[in-house]
């Protein structure tokens, strides 16, 4: 009962928002580390200086297998942020697309004078006021 009150408390509520805010900034800040570490760990495996492979090979494997897995999971990454861009691309060529249709609709109806109308419901003998 007191748990159900807190949760609509305003306090509560500006406090939920806080927490849901660091966690995904903390998130977006662990996988740009990642990324970070993922550029220097390249560097290091691709450098003329890397002696790992003639010491050790399971070490070099290892460090392989680990810039394998940052290169999948970037990848999954970078898909996403494509993807999204592609519906934003198409969310906007739509409503550019339903703003041109509609000024076509409106340039093509016929224009006809009040008077014409007016005329018109006289001879029928119809009111229109």
């Amino acid at each position: 009962m007191y748990q159900d009150y807190l949760k609509e408390a305003p306090q509560y509520q500006y406090r939920s928002t806080y927490v849901n805010s660091v966690k995904y900034l903390s998130f977006i800040i662990l996988e740009f580390f990642h990324l970070a570490w993922l550029i220097y760990g390249n560097k290091l495996y691709y450098s003329t200086l890397n002696q790992c492979g003639e010491q050790s090979s399971l070490l070099s494997f290892m460090m392989l297998a680990v810039l394998i897995f940052g290169y999948f999971r970037f990848l999954f990454y970078i898909t996403i942020v494509v993807v999204i861009g592609v519906i934003v691309y198409m969310r906007f060529r739509r409503r550019g697309e339903k703003k041109r249709n509609s000024k076509q609709v409106l340039k093509n109806l016929k224009k006809v004078k009040y008077s014409t109308i007016e005329k018109q419901a006289k001879e029928s003998g119809q009111d229109i006021s």
